[in-house]
C-alpha cells in the first residue's frame, strides 16, 4: 500500500489530475529505484501496476501485474474492486489473469485442506 497512491486516486476522482500525476510520478520513480537495486517482490510489481493503470498505461500495468502474479501475488479479489485497477477491469487479459490467480489459490487451498 502507498499513501501517495491513495492520495493520487482521490485527486484523480476529484479532477486534480496535475497533482495526481505528480504523486504517481514520485511513486513510479521510487519503484524504479527499488527494481534497479535488485528488489524483486510481488508487492513492488503490484504497486507499479496500479501506478501505471492510473497513469493510463494499461499495457505496462498488465505486464507488471503478470510479473507480480508470477512472484506470488494473490490479491485478485482486491484488484477486481480497487479503483486504481479500474482501467484494467474490461480487459480480457486482466480477467484471464484473475482466473489464473484464483485457480492457483484454489490449488493451494486444496493442498492445505484436501478433504474440502
Amino acid at each position: 500500500m502507498s499513501d501517495q497512491l491513495v492520495l493520487a486516486t482521490a485527486e484523480l476522482q476529484t479532477g486534480q489530475s496535475v497533482a495526481a500525476a505528480h504523486h504517481l510520478q514520485e511513486i513510479g520513480q521510487q519503484l524504479d529505484r527499488l527494481l534497479a537495486a535488485g528488489e524483486e517482490m510481488y508487492g513492488i510489481y503490484s504497486l507499479k501496476a496500479e501506478v501505471l493503470a492510473l497513469s493510463g498505461d494499461a499495457e505496462g500495468a498488465m505486464q507488471a501485474l503478470n510479473r507480480a502474479a508470477d512472484l506470488g501475488w494473490r490479491d485478485d479479489w482486491l484488484a477486481q474492486r480497487e479503483p486504481s485497477f479500474a482501467a484494467l477491469w474490461p480487459r480480457s487479459d486482466f480477467r484471464a489473469l484473475m482466473l489464473r490467480v484464483d485457480a492457483a489459490d484454489r490449488r493451494m487451498r486444496s493442498q492445505l485442506k484436501p478433504d474440502q
